[in-house]
């Protein structure tokens, strides 16, 4: 389900929120019930700040405007946020892996489909006026080889040929680098404050900026023993590495 879908249907529950709430509200009833939960109204106030203080004189009309309307703003406005008109658009570049290239039976399908994204990043491409022969060829090449096909971008860049897809090339590597969520961008951040606390031992910044690499890409495999003979051979006072026998 694409993200304008469920966007449309949250829309949706919103405009029919009082039907949608009475009947999640006779499931939570039944629920409260085995537990001997009696629903009941929170006491109000004439002046409250902190507390969530509207009017309503039943249970079900208070928890539906008190948890379940805002709920559901809060929902839409996060999921409109969360994806702009350019994540959507770079969104649509995703159709250029193979694995969904082939769905598409035909290049205009294709082109189509990447069209805003074109048109967004047009100067970033190496000659924009050939993408479209280049699509019908990549779509061709993908149809009859008997290669295992690539499932995600980053394993697409690495079997398309920079010279024979300049242009996809290019659109590949714009989608690898783009942040997928702010957890790529947050964990780079929160490491600069590695650089600047206890672990600033010396004044030299290639050991302080290797450490928070180190930390972000916690997935790469390290040779100690490499890195210590590199070590050794570059500061031989720091380090005697000789056998005392």
């Amino acid at each position: 389900m694409s993200v304008q879908s469920v966007l449309s249907l949250l829309v949706e529950v919103r405009e029919n929120v009082d039907c949608k709430f009475l009947a999640w509200y006779e499931e939570a009833v039944v629920m409260g019930k085995e537990h001997d939960i009696v629903p009941s109204v929170p006491r109000t106030c004439g002046r409250q700040r902190n507390h969530c203080n509207v009017p309503g004189e039943t249970p079900d009309v208070y928890f539906r405007r008190a948890l379940c309307i805002p709920y559901i703003d809060d929902l839409i406005s996060g999921i409109n946020d969360r994806f702009s008109s350019l994540s959507k658009t770079a969104v649509m570049a995703l159709v250029l892996i193979p694995e969904m290239t082939i769905q598409k039976q035909h290049a205009h399908v294709i082109l189509e489909n990447i069209k805003p994204f074109l048109d967004f990043y047009h100067s970033d491409l190496n000659s924009p006026f050939g993408i479209s022969s280049e699509v019908d060829r990549w779509l061709h090449f993908w149809k009859h080889t008997t290669d295992t096909l690539p499932k995600s971008a980053a394993e697409t860049i690495k079997k398309c040929n920079k010279l024979d897809y300049p242009n996809i090339y290019a659109i590949l590597k714009i989608v690898c680098t783009m942040s997928v969520t702010s957890c790529e961008c947050e964990r780079s951040n929160s490491e600069l404050g590695l650089l600047k606390t206890f672990l600033r031992a010396t004044m030299g910044q290639d050991r302080l900026n290797g450490l928070a690499l180190m930390h972000v890409h916690y997935n790469l495999e390290l040779e100690l023993d490499v890195i210590v003979d590199m070590f050794a051979r570059r500061h031989p006072r720091k380090m005697k590495l000789e056998s005392i026998l």
